[in-house]
């Protein structure tokens, strides 16, 4: 099941994620924006499979979203790698420590390419018991 919905938005595409916590929430963006750039095109075995840390500091949490989806759509397109996996070690509003882990791109069927994160719409809200955000994905 998907913890995401595809927003329509001219030209490019967003996401809206939910979350309980912080870490659900950037968790879950994390999932979604690798998701919808590829698919597993077959079987990864463990030998194959990579892992990096991510270590980041922002001014706010917002920012600090933007600057996890930005390190991973960098660091994806420097090594060459599709990521599936991640977990969040350690997370306040300021700093994230995480591990992101996938397997390079030949094991993926490529459906579409993400220039940048962008500023526009996103902004975390607190809805009841959980948190929402909307992103914005140039292509």
């Amino acid at each position: 099941m998907k913890n995401y919905t595809l927003i329509d938005h001219t030209a490019d595409f967003g996401i809206q994620i939910k979350g309980k916590d912080y870490k659900e929430l950037f968790t879950r963006a994390a999932v979604a924006m690798f998701d919808v750039v590829a698919q597993i095109g077959h079987k990864i075995k463990p030998s194959e499979k990579k892992e990096i840390r991510v270590e980041l500091e922002a001014e706010n949490a917002d920012d600090l979203l933007l600057c996890w989806l930005s390190e991973l759509i960098s660091i994806s397109d420097a090594k060459n790698l599709i990521f599936k996996d991640f977990k969040i070690l350690k997370l306040t509003e300021k700093s994230l420590s995480a591990k992101a882990s996938g397997a390079q791109r030949k094991h993926f069927i490529i459906e579409r390419e993400i220039k940048a994160v962008t500023y526009h719409r996103l902004k975390i809200k607190r809805e009841g018991r959980q948190y929402k955000v909307e992103i914005i994905f140039d292509v």
